[in-house]
């Protein structure tokens, strides 16, 4: 039984993602229409749409609630659309107790599809207005090809205090990987070593997530109380540092080899 429900869990997780071309136009409109109407996006749903598309689809459940954007190609994005009802109350101190579970797990998803396509990087190389792309009225103005990522192997999980071992096939993906440090589970070196400098970041915060750290960017908090379907509830001022203190032998096993790896790839800058 125990070998069932683990076999379940770790597929829930590991999920091939394959390339083919963006969406169509009645694609996106669904997409968009499902965010306006609070229901929630399926996984798959993200594949091959492009930065700031998918900085566009993050923003709609805040824009269903009036939020107040400042002068940005997103906002301005909004304005003419029928949906938005502009609220100069909402703002980013008053519009969080406003999002609704979808909201909060749509914005988590679209943050993790991100992630995944290092928008950070893509950001601070084409600026934030870029030229080069456009979101028209119908739908994304270019085809984007995404190529699947590439990931470790999962061969084996070690089950309980025994070492019992099931063998499993699939890929420890990003969010794979997020779950287990969630969860307080062996992440072996080997399936930290494809990963980037920003997803192997994302493994190393969900350690302190795990021990409900006060995050200072919003974007990381958001991030984990949608990952978490609501367990995560941060506590006001609790630092890294404090968090720290909580550390199992498990969890500062997981993140020296976060930080090992991070080494290797020089991701994180001297002094």
């Amino acid at each position: 039984m125990l070998r069932v429900l683990m076999l379940v869990l770790v597929a829930a997780f590991v999920q091939p993602v394959y390339a083919h071309a963006c969406t169509c136009e009645d694609a996106w409109e669904g997409m968009v229409s499902t965010l306006w109407q609070g229901g929630v996006l399926e996984p798959l749903h993200t594949d091959a749409i492009s930065c700031p598309e998918l900085r566009y689809l993050r923003n709609v459940p805040y824009a269903r609630h009036g939020f107040s954007f400042g002068d940005n190609w997103v906002g301005k994005k909004f304005v003419g659309d029928p949906r938005y009802r502009r609220d100069s109350y909402v703002t980013s101190a008053t519009v969080e107790p406003m999002l609704t579970p979808n909201d909060r797990a749509n914005i988590g998803l679209l943050l993790a599809a991100e992630s995944d396509m290092q928008c950070q990087s893509w950001w601070e190389e084409n600026g934030e207005d870029p030229a080069k792309w456009t979101l028209d009225d119908d739908g994304p103005s270019v085809e984007v090809v995404r190529s699947s990522p590439s990931y470790a192997s999962v061969q084996e999980v070690r089950v309980g205090a025994n070492g019992v071992t099931t063998l499993v096939l699939g890929e420890a993906t990003l969010q794979f990987l997020i779950s287990r440090a969630l969860e307080h589970m062996e992440i072996q070196s080997i399936w930290l070593t494809p990963l980037t400098c920003e997803e192997l970041q994302r493994v190393e915060d969900a350690l302190y997530a795990r021990h409900r750290v006060d995050f200072e960017d919003s974007a990381d908090e958001a991030f984990f109380a949608a990952a978490t379907v609501g367990v995560y509830t941060p506590v006001p001022n609790l630092t890294r540092q404090g968090a720290k203190y909580f550390f199992t032998s498990q969890d500062k096993l997981t993140q020296l080899r976060v930080n090992r790896e991070q080494a290797a790839k020089h991701c994180k800058e001297e002094g």
